[in-house]
C-alpha cells in the first residue's frame, strides 16, 4: 500500500507518497499560499496510484471528522474548515486531517524513536512548544480532540503574557523562542538554535542561559512525567537534534522530578524533519485498513 502524505507547514507544503515501510518517494516541496485548500491540491497534481491521502497541520484539528476548528492567522483556514470534504470532494480516496505534533508522534510510534513503546508523550520545541499523548498503543486525544497542548499549561502562575490570550504559558519560557530571546541579550547574533549550537562551546555566558533554559524544559517535563509516568518523553525540533541539548535537559530533569520517576527516558526524536509526512501517512493507512 502507498499514501500520499501532505505536511502543511506556514512557510511550505511538503508531500510525498509513502509506502507501508515507511520508505518516501517522489518528495516535493511549494510555498504555502494564502488559501490552504488550494495549496493542498495544488500539492496533490500528478501523485498517481494512491490509497488515500493523509494530511497533518498545525491548529486544533477534529481528527474524527477531518475539520480544522482552529489555526494560526499565518495559515488560511477559515474556522471550523471541513477540510478532510473539501480535499476528498476532488482526490476522490478517503481523507483523514491531524495535527502536527499528534502526526509526528505517530510517525515516531510507527518509523523512530517510540517503535515497541506503547507508551510516550512527544513535545517538540520551536516557534512555540507542542504537544502529543501516545497512550496504550494509539493517539490520546481527548473529549474535544484538543489533548497534548502542553505549550499551554502554565510553568509560571500569572507570568509572561502569551499569544493564547493567558499567562505564565510553558511555550514562554521553553520554547526556542524563549531561548533566542535571552541569547540574543548577550550576543545579537544569537539569533537561532543553530547560532547558538554553534557558539555554546566557546561562551561561557550563552552556556549558562541555556542551562538555565534547559531548567524550564524540565519545569513543563516534572508536570508531564509526574501525571502521565511515561517510560519515554521524545523531544522533537530542530534544536533538539542536538544531542548535547539533550544531554543539558537529561542533566536537569533530576533537580524537578521526584526520584521514584528517575528511570523516564528522555530521547531526541529520529524521524526530524519528515516525522509529519511519516505520521501522516501511517494514519491514512489506518483509515483504509479500517474501511
Amino acid at each position: 500500500m502507498k499514501v500520499l502524505a501532505i505536511d502543511v507547514g506556514g512557510t511550505a507544503i511538503k508531500s510525498a507518497l509513502v509506502h507501508a515501510d515507511g520508505t518516501i518517494e517522489d518528495f516535493r516541496e511549494l510555498a504555502t499560499p494564502p488559501v490552504i485548500a488550494e495549496g493542498i491540491l495544488e500539492a496533490a497534481k500528478g501523485y498517481n496510484d494512491y490509497a488515500a491521502v493523509g494530511i497533518c497541520t498545525a491548529g486544533l484539528v477534529d481528527y474524527k471528522n477531518g475539520v480544522v476548528i482552529f489555526s494560526s492567522a499565518a495559515l488560511g483556514y477559515h474556522d471550523n474548515e471541513p477540510l478532510a470534504e473539501e480535499i476528498g470532494s476532488v482526490v476522490g480516496v478517503p481523507v483523514v486531517v491531524e495535527n502536527d505534533v499528534n502526526a509526528a508522534a505517530m510517525g515516531e510510534a510507527m518509523f523512530g524513536a517510540g517503535r515497541g513503546c506503547s507508551d510516550f508523550v512527544c513535545l517538540t520545541y520551536g516557534t512555540s512548544i507542542g504537544g502529543a499523548l501516545y497512550l496504550n498503543g494509539g493517539l490520546y486525544r481527548g473529549s474535544r480532540n484538543m489533548a497534548g497542548e502542553i505549550g499551554h499549561v502554565a510553568t509560571h502562575a500569572f507570568g509572561k503574557p502569551c499569544p493564547c490570550g493567558k499567562r505564565g504559558c510553558y511555550s514562554e519560557y521553553a520554547s526556542v523562542t524563549a531561548l533566542v530571546n535571552e541569547a540574543k541579550k548577550i550576543n545579537a547574533a544569537y539569533d537561532s538554535g543553530r547560532a547558538i549550537v554553534a557558539h555554546l562551546d566557546s561562551d561561557p555566558a550563552l552556556l549558562e542561559v541555556v542551562q538555565t533554559w534547559a531548567h524550564e524544559v524540565c519545569v513543563g517535563l516534572m508536570g508531564v512525567v509526574h501525571t502521565f509516568d511515561p517510560p519515554r518523553v521524545i523531544l522533537g525540533g530542530g534544536l533538539m537534534s542536538d544531542d548535547g541539548m539533550i544531554q543539558l535537559i537529561r542533566k536537569a530533569l533530576p533537580d524537578h522530578i521526584l526520584d521514584s520517576y528517575s528511570s523516564v527516558e528522555i530521547v531526541g526524536a529520529e524521524t526530524g524533519n519528515q516525522a509529519g509526512l511519516l505520521g501522516a501517512a501511517a494514519l491514512a493507512m489506518e483509515a483504509v485498513n479500517r474501511a
